[in-house]
């Protein structure tokens, strides 16, 4: 998420159905100074962050700030298989260090990668972080999680609102070769729901002749999703969808060509892979005509009307993903779009390459950044015409940093790249071991769910369906010029848990503000309706406490809301009789 501020939580109000199992995550937060003034006098610089909820290992990036245009277009790293492209670029990242809940402090000495002291000026800090010491958490068993079937999280509303609770959706690759249309399934799973309960799995079903690439959903009626599916030798067909909970999708027949629009793709007869459907949450859907199960020279990023299923723009990407391995050409890419406030990240599991691209951009070329492994990052081989370990799904999160699982090298869990494709290293979630890893999704839009979803395939035991890890990641200013002093907040904006809880028939809650205003704290019903106002008044800066007196309520799960001006913060809690 980004964040120029100090990060405060900002939840909305989260809504359950059942009762003790629910999937409740402790979120990972970062707390830093929206602005640092520092002389870069070659003293040592210290920042105060501040950890709530888990442990989290912390790296602490610094960049350019408004100078795309003046460093322009770039090749550098091994071989210069590192490109940017007139963005702000990474001129410092740290190590990772395990920091504690609590008060801490990152230090740098001012200078750079090349260990040149950074000249006076403004930059742009970044706080990246992870739970790399809590086992874990399962978000659904029952909900597969693997390397080909394309999971992504939806977090918005049609109105661009975000949703209490941000819903899974998932398929299942069949690929058997044969060219025969059968029942095809995607799946829905409400996060927060009770982990180990199948019923609340719900599915829509498509005839495919072969499936597996992610679908996208039109930005202005989620009723409504669009696929890719390969059905001969040549095409491959993008089709619009009604969504029938638990039964046949309808196709829309009014959409491109009788529902469907065709894209030419060389690809083995019933097989084929590509990287399905991401849409930019307006009027773009991208998909692309590359099929990695073959060696092709076709690599197109192409535009499609969301409205009228039409083919707006193709732009060329073979000088990013074609090369010449082993003395033949291999296409190897992309089949991973992640589409993320502007930026479209693509990766692909047969490759080490990652790339980013501005879709929009008219003059030109698109892409913002490339790491072809000039850097090492992805795997370990300085050869293109050496092995290389999958690295499978990987997503970008709020504020552009990229993550791709790892498999081959060990146990670790994913190996992140910067904002501008800058190689940060390889990292491994708690008890992972040298097993496969299959993805990284991010949930970074400020709901009570926040964190990173992947799969737990590594392990010897609880190998199916989603995992939570928390994450977090803060964005400030470096500057030599001063800065305002921001007023010290007893810790910020801060809402405890209920205690106790679960309670009967009073509990308190208390809370933090960061300046004098008006205050309401109002308390909801699983269902999201309004039962009680605790509190709606005027309150100065500091802590403060309420009482809760639920007599007249019966016993159940309730979500209690404290809101000051733009922040507020919504938190469970159990009523037993």
């Amino acid at each position: 998420m980004k964040k120029l501020i100090v990060s405060f939580f900002v939840l909305t109000l989260l809504a359950s159905s059942s009762f003790g199992l629910d999937f409740a995550p402790t979120l990972l937060k970062i707390a830093a100074p929206s602005a640092v003034q520092y002389d870069f006098d070659n003293s040592s610089l210290e920042i105060p962050i501040t950890i709530t909820g888990t442990p989290a290992s912390v790296i602490f990036v610094v960049f350019t700030k408004d100078q795309a245009e003046k460093i322009g277009t770039v090749e550098n790293g091994f071989n210069n298989w590192h490109y940017v492209n007139k963005i702000d670029t990474c001129i410092y990242a740290s190590q990772a260090v395990l920091m504690d809940v609590g008060d801490n402090i990152i230090q740098w000495d001012g200078k750079d990668a090349d260990g040149n002291m950074v000249p006076a000026g403004e930059y742009t800090y970044y706080i990246w972080g992870f739970d790399s010491v809590s086992p874990k958490k399962k978000v659904s068993q029952h909900v597969s999680y693997s390397w080909n079937e394309r999971g992504h999280i939806r977090a918005k509303d049609e109105n661009g609102m975000t949703l209490a609770r941000p819903i899974i959706f998932t398929n299942t690759l069949q690929t058997t070769g044969e060219l025969v249309e059968v029942d095809r399934l995607n799946y829905k799973w409400i996060i927060g729901s009770d982990p180990e309960d199948s019923k609340l799995v719900e599915t829509t079903s498509v005839k495919a002749i072969n499936y597996g690439t992610s679908i996208a959903f039109d930005p202005k009626d989620f009723t409504m999703f669009f696929d890719q599916s390969n059905y001969n030798q040549q095409i491959s067909w993008v089709r619009k969808w009604q969504w029938v909970p638990n039964g046949a999708s309808i196709l829309q027949t009014n959409w491109g060509e009788d529902g469907k629009i065709p894209i030419e793709v060389s690809h083995i007869a019933g097989y084929g892979y590509g990287a399905g459907i991401v849409s930019d949450g307006d009027q773009t859907l991208f998909t692309c005509d590359v099929d990695i199960y073959s060696v092709s020279i076709n690599n197109n990023l192409i535009y499609i009307d969301v409205d009228t299923g039409s083919i707006m723009r193709e732009t060329d990407l073979n000088y990013i993903w074609l090369y010449d391995w082993n003395d033949q050409w291999a296409n190897e890419g992309p089949c991973d779009f992640s589409y993320v406030d502007g930026r479209l990240y693509m990766s692909c599991f047969f490759s080490y390459i990652y790339s980013c691209a501005d879709p929009t951009r008219e003059d030109g070329d698109i892409m913002l950044w490339v790491n072809g492994n000039g850097d090492g990052q992805g795997d370990n081989f300085d050869d293109r015409q050496e092995a290389f370990p999958f690295n499978y799904r990987g997503q970008m999160d709020g504020n552009w940093f990229g993550a791709n699982p790892s498999y081959d090298l060990g146990a670790v869990s994913f190996d992140l790249v910067a904002p501008d494709g800058t190689g940060l290293g390889f990292y491994a979630f708690a008890g992972e071991s040298a097993g496969v890893k299959l993805g990284v999704n991010f949930l970074d839009s400020d709901t009570p769910y926040d964190g990173i979803y992947t799969d737990n395939s590594s392990s010897e035991e609880d190998k199916e369906g989603w995992f939570f890890i928390g994450h977090d990641t803060v964005k400030g200013v470096l500057t030599s010029s001063p800065v305002a002093v921001e007023e010290k907040a007893p810790a910020g904006f801060t809402v405890a848990q209920n205690t106790p809880n679960p309670f009967n028939p009073t509990t308190t809650i208390n809370f933090s503000l960061v300046e004098d205003g008006n205050v309401t704290i109002d308390v909801f019903n699983v269902a999201g309706q309004k039962i009680d106002t605790i509190a709606d008044g005027f309150m100065n800066a500091g802590n403060h406490s309420v009482t809760w007196d639920a007599s007249a309520f019966s016993a159940g799960v309730y979500f209690y809301t404290v809101k000051s001006g733009d922040l507020s913060r919504t938190m469970k809690m159990t009523l037993l009789k």
